[in-house]
Order: structure tokens, then C-alpha cells, then sequence
């Protein structure tokens, strides 16, 4: 009879490490270029939110504020990157919303608008919608090959000490590195809370200021409609006058009854 062949015993599946396996395994621990890019791109859109929109959300001092908080927050990130890396970390434009945000609930009047429309225009969703017609846009970020630093920041390059991002500019003397602005999603509220609140644990490390009550708390701005200064100097001199012109008039009534006497 022919030879019949023994069948070969079933082999299980090979091992395929996913990619989703290696990202778990980077991000354990933040490198130092995730900590450039998500400084670049948080201060990219910064700028944006400062004068690059049809609204202009921050003046030049409160962007400068906002970046000054990222600092922070970047600082405190490097000071301990595996610990950073079990934060819900968010994106860079959920951190440049949050702070904007909080700059401006740090005005003298507060978390405040004088209309409905401007309270919608400071919302989360909104404020991104405004940001996501520039994704991809390239920008000239001032940072060196080699060395990643920020222009006009304290920003920390691989390896090297705290330096003017315009210094190393001038050192470099190369082109300025190009990056496409980059934009993802907020997440729903649930997620976006605990974004909130790591960022507010960042900003608080070493008895820093964290975010503004409100903010955390995803609560809009109060509307509230302020009187005209104008109206207000009118009214207040209209009631002067009625009171010292009827002062006027009592005591020329009492005059004439002085004299009829």
C-alpha cells in the first residue's frame, strides 16, 4: 500500500508583537522628544490663540503667562517622566485651550464676559473648532537641529541647560526647524476631567498655582452685562445734581420764609 505521510502537528499562531505592545513600552517612561514636541506644539497654538484667529482670545502678556505655566508644567514632567507617563497627559492643544482659559479667568473681573456669544466663543469645543482650520499649517518653531529649543522660551534642549530659545537661535546659525501644527481631539467631558486634572496637578508641583476653579470644574464664564462708563459718569452726575439742586432750593425756601418773618 502506499505510504501515507503524517500529518504535521498543529503549530499555535506565531507571537506578533503589535505596535500598540511597543507605544505601552515608550511610553513608560517620556522622552525627552515627546517633551520638546508637546511644548513646540502647545506654544504653537498659543500663538494662534493670541493673534493668529478671527478672535484674538489672549493679549501678548497673558499668552507669555501661559507659556510660563507650561514651563511648569514641562519642568515637572522632566523631574520625574515615568510617573509622567501614568497622567492622562492630553494633547498640546487641549493644554494651550486649558491655559488660555485660565489666563483669562485670572482677569481683574474674573471668569466674566458681557455677552452669550463671547461666553460660546470660550468654549472648550469651540476654541478647538477655531484651532482645527490651521492643522498641518507649517511653522518655522526656532529650534535647531540637534537642538530642540523654543524661540522666546526658557525651553531646555536634549541634554543642555536652561537657555533663551532667541540665544540659541543666534548660536545655531542654522534654518529654523519646520513643524506641521498638529491638532486631536478633546475627548469626552469624563476624559477631559482627568486631562484637567493632571495638568492642575502639574501646575501645583512645588507649591506652584494650579488651574482656576472654574476651569477645572469646565464651568462657562458668567455673563454679565457692565454698564457703559460713560452711562455710569452721566447717571452719577445727573444724581448730583438733583441733590444739590434741591439742597439749593430748601434753603432758598427757608430764606424766603426768613424774610417774611
Amino acid at each position: 500500500s502506499p505510504a501515507h505521510s503524517t500529518p504535521a502537528e498543529p503549530q499555535p499562531p506565531e507571537k506578533v508583537e503589535s505596535w500598540a505592545v511597543s507605544e505601552e513600552e515608550e511610553e513608560r517612561e517620556l522622552s525627552e522628544r515627546w517633551c520638546t514636541t508637546r511644548e513646540t506644539q502647545t506654544d504653537m497654538h498659543l500663538a494662534k490663540l493670541q493673534g493668529g484667529l478671527a478672535r484674538r482670545y489672549l493679549n501678548w502678556d497673558e499668552r507669555c503667562a501661559a507659556r510660563a505655566d507650561l514651563e511648569r508644567a514641562m519642568q515637572e514632567i522632566r523631574r520625574d517622566r515615568v510617573a509622567a507617563a501614568q497622567c492622562e497627559t492630553a494633547s498640546a492643544v487641549f493644554w494651550a485651550i486649558c491655559l488660555a482659559q485660565n489666563q483669562a479667568a485670572k482677569r481683574p473681573s474674573g471668569w466674566v464676559v458681557d455677552s452669550a456669544a463671547a461666553a460660546a466663543a470660550w468654549h472648550m469645543d469651540t476654541m478647538h473648532a477655531q484651532l482645527i482650520h490651521y492643522k498641518g499649517e507649517r511653522q518655522a518653531t526656532g529650534e535647531k537641529a540637534g537642538n530642540a529649543t523654543r524661540v522666546g522660551s526658557s525651553g531646555r534642549g536634549r541634554g543642555r541647560g536652561s537657555v533663551s530659545g532667541y540665544s540659541a537661535a543666534a548660536a545655531m546659525g542654522d534654518a529654523s526647524k519646520m513643524r506641521s501644527l498638529r491638532l486631536d481631539s478633546l475627548g469626552d467631558r469624563a476624559a477631559r476631567q482627568r486631562k484637567l486634572q493632571c495638568l492642575d496637578k502639574l501646575l501645583r508641583a512645588d507649591g506652584g498655582a494650579g488651574l482656576e476653579a472654574p476651569i477645572l470644574a469646565m464651568r462657562p464664564p458668567t455673563v454679565q452685562v457692565f454698564e457703559a462708563a460713560g452711562t455710569a459718569r452721566a447717571a452719577a452726575t445727573s444724581a448730583v445734581g438733583r441733590f444739590f439742586g434741591g439742597k439749593r432750593a430748601r434753603e432758598d425756601d427757608e430764606a424766603l420764609g426768613e424774610e417774611d418773618d
